[in-house]
């Protein structure tokens, strides 16, 4: 994803948000985890921090005041494959460039890096890696292609059924 903060400076202002994916994240496929979900968020000057509309991220009328700031974690997407199936030496540089935290290598990707160093501890990570392994491998078989949250289309159908059932 990506994440952009705007000030107001000398002056006031009011602001409206409207986006997506705020509630379910996009997909990952083949074993890939899903991806983040969008914030809009409102970092007042006295500290304080505003979501509004965290279910929806549809809001108009914000006011904004000198020294206010807005701020955009905008989703990411669905990842392809199981991560702990990645290039450990890839992970490493992600964390080397600060991608992502230190903890994140060995908690997502399953690779464990020392933390002075950064090296790869390869028979820790192949260890880890094969605990993890084992214990999604059951999801993996049941749901090969699409590691998901219920879609659009599934909630339709569902109130498709209501409706013919007379319920709203």
């Amino acid at each position: 994803g990506t994440t952009w903060r705007l000030k107001a400076t000398g002056h006031n202002s009011v602001v409206g948000v409207t986006g997506d994916r705020a509630r379910t994240p996009a997909w990952g496929v083949f074993g890939g985890w899903p991806g983040s979900t969008l914030k809009f968020l409102v970092h007042r000057k006295d500290g304080t921090i505003e979501e509004p509309a965290p279910e929806t991220v549809k809001a108009s009328g914000i006011k904004i005041s000198d020294g206010d700031a807005v701020e955009s974690i905008v989703h990411g997407a669905g990842g392809y494959g199981p991560p702990f199936e990645r290039d450990p030496e890839a992970v490493r540089r992600d964390v080397q460039d600060e991608l992502f935290e230190f903890e994140v290598a060995a908690t997502v990707y399953g690779v464990v890096l020392d933390p002075e160093s950064l090296k790869i501890d390869m028979d820790a990570t192949k260890a880890l890696r094969d605990r993890i392994r084992s214990f999604y491998s059951a999801k993996y078989e049941q749901h090969p292609v699409i590691v998901r949250k219920p879609t659009y289309g599934d909630a339709t159908k569902l109130a498709g059924e209501k409706r013919r059932e007379g319920q709203q």
